[in-house]
């Protein structure tokens, strides 16, 4: 399988899901990412307890410009919109 990155909307998803009391498993079930991904994700942007889902993307924006590989800006909008309708 293929990897790719979270999105800003899932990673909203994470931060809304994670306020709710829901662990890794059950927010990847809800948004269909492996449970290690959403683990992963928390544990390196978690602070006091809380998940930033904001400070989450400008932290990875800032890698990708640091590495000089921002993306082009509809990239986000068809990972949210395009990607799941050529799954469907």
């Amino acid at each position: 399988m293929k990897y790719r990155h979270l999105t800003e909307g899932e990673r909203y998803q994470i931060q809304a899901l994670h306020a709710e009391g829901l662990g890794p498993t059950a927010i990847g079930q809800r948004i269909g990412r492996c449970k290690s991904v959403i683990s992963r994700e928390l544990r390196w942007h978690q602070h006091r307890s809380c998940y930033h889902a904001g400070e989450a993307q400008r932290s990875y924006r800032q890698r990708l410009l640091a590495k000089g590989k921002l993306r082009q800006p509809w990239g986000p909008a068809f990972d949210e919109i395009a990607v799941p309708l050529l799954k469907g």
